[in-house]
């Protein structure tokens, strides 16, 4: 069974043992409320009896003295014990709650309206009509006296009844606070016994379980990875059980993946370095009054998919090649080097610049939906400054002159994406002029701000360095962006510079 469901019965009983006894607690509180209301209502009733025995026996007692004597003012505790024991009357016609109980109380008071009215007030009449003889016999051993006796004895039946009914609720009410103290006492076993019960039982179904599983974690901590974690317990705690000793073999399997990766960078590390020298060539001599440079800095490894070339051709020209794969990395920089290679061997064999991007985009292929480069490929001829150049959807190439600045901007599409085709164009380098070619990670560089280097700032330091010899223009170039971007390049970044001097 599920641990959460086993946790939830637990709980359920406790509370409905709980609500059970409560509830049943409260109809016994319900219970001693109406008996303490009883008794204190059997208790007022008792003490209005008492008092209505005292009242008629004031009659009576007014009664006698007025017949015996005629004094006038006997006759009053005779009225004022009439109205008080009409008064009492009717206040315990409404307390009394059995039937038993109003019947009693209707029998004393047909008793003590058959005295009034035949006994009492026939021998008041005798004594005021002036047979004094005949109204003291009448209360001495007549119908007056016969009649209170009846009523008397009335009296007494009712109390008797009230206070066996006033016993008998003292001992219900007794009875009902047992039960309720016995109520008490069995809510606070059972409240013990289930705070028990869930204590061992979490200890047995969680805290036991979840101290195994530490125990076979902290195992496996120390280095125990070939050895399974294994687990008894609630299922969810099986499936956790089950869920680490999954991540404690996958640890396993990246660890060993890892020492097989370190194996391999170890091996290919060479291989890796010899592919940046070759995105990155070593610019050898050129004609005289000329100056080239070019630099490439990569965003991530060692691996740029940028590369460029400067070389110069069987004819003695300058050739130019940057290329800019989307992407970079080991792949990207494969491709770069292979697209460079390709472009190299078609301009020594005397390729205009837009042929040469024509077989390499042929040779290439298909490169996938999502693989495409930029290139810029030129040929300068130094005798006079013309150079020869194809863009292939590559940021435009910028000449700075005395006059201002030129951009050769794109001959044809990107490579890989749209239909190939690129055409050559021309534009004159004179003395004094600067060329620069470069890639889009140097203008998009970022500032904390978010704010693109661009190309006009780019221009504005060209500008600035057109006399200057191309080391000393690429160096700036790159200075410049690295201070502007003090967090690092977001892309590969490549700058390549002629200059032809005055």
């Amino acid at each position: 069974m599920l641990l959460r469901r086993r946790l939830l019965l637990l709980f359920v009983a406790i509370v409905a043992g709980v609500v059970v006894l409560g509830a049943v607690a409260t109809v016994v509180i319900r219970q001693r409320d109406d008996a303490q209301a009883r008794e204190r209502a059997l208790a007022v009733a008792l003490e209005r009896v008492a008092r209505l025995q005292t009242a008629y026996s004031d009659q009576e007692t007014g009664e006698r003295g007025y017949a015996l004597t005629g004094q006038q003012a006997f006759l009053e505790p005779y009225a004022d014990g009439s109205s008080r024991a009409a008064a009492l009357t009717r206040q315990l016609r409404a307390s009394l709650d059995t039937q038993a109980l109003q019947e009693r109380l209707q029998r004393v008071q047909q008793a003590g309206a058959t005295w009034r009215r035949d006994g009492a007030e026939a021998v008041i009449a005798l004594r005021r009509a002036g047979s004094t003889q005949e109204a003291a016999d009448a209360v001495a051993n007549g119908t007056a006296k016969t009649q209170f006796d009846q009523l008397r004895a009335r009296l007494g039946a009712l109390a008797t009844r009230l206070q066996r009914e006033a016993n008998g609720a003292a001992r219900h009410l007794d009875t009902v606070r047992t039960r309720l103290t016995a109520l008490f006492f069995a809510i606070t076993a059972l409240a013990i016994v289930g705070a028990v019960a869930a204590a061992f039982l979490i200890r047995r179904w969680v805290t036991v379980p979840i101290d195994a599983l530490s125990d076979e974690v902290r195992r496996v901590r120390g280095g125990a990875l070939d050895s399974p974690i294994r687990i008894t317990g609630p299922p969810e705690l099986a499936v956790l059980a089950g869920d680490v000793d999954s991540m404690r073999s996958r640890i396993r399997q990246q660890l060993v993946e890892s020492e097989r990766s370190r194996q391999a960078v170890e091996q290919s590390a060479a291989v890796v370095l010899t592919l940046r020298s070759e995105l990155e060539p070593d610019v050898g001599a050129v004609p005289d009054g000329w100056t080239v440079a070019g630099t490439l800095r990569a965003a991530e490894g060692v691996v740029a998919g940028d590369c460029y070339d400067l070389f110069v051709t069987r004819q003695g020209d300058i050739a130019l090649i940057v290329v800019d794969i989307a992407g970079h990395g080991a792949t990207e920089g494969i491709l770069a080097l292979r697209c460079k290679e390709m472009l190299r061997t078609s301009l020594m064999s005397g390729a205009e610049p837009g042929d040469a991007l024509d077989t390499t985009a042929e040779l290439l292929g298909d490169m996938g939906d999502e693989v495409f480069l930029t290139a810029f490929v030129a040929v300068i001829e130094t005798a006079d400054g013309r150079a020869r150049y194809a863009n292939a959807g590559h940021p435009p190439a910028i000449v700075v002159s005395a006059d201002g600045t030129t951009e050769l901007g794109p001959t044809g599409p990107l490579v890989g994406l749209l239909t190939p085709g690129w055409s050559t164009a021309e534009t004159l380098i004179a003395p004094g002029d600067n060329l620069c070619a470069y890639t889009d990670g140097l203008t998009e560089t970022r500032n904390g701000d978010n704010e693109f280097f661009g190309p006009d700032r780019l221009v504005e330091l060209l500008q600035g360095s057109r006399c200057d010899q191309a080391p000393a223009v690429v160096k700036r170039c790159i200075d410049e962006v690295e201070l502007f971007s003090p967090d690092g390049l977001r892309d590969d970044a490549t700058i390549v510079v002629l200059c032809r001097t005055g």
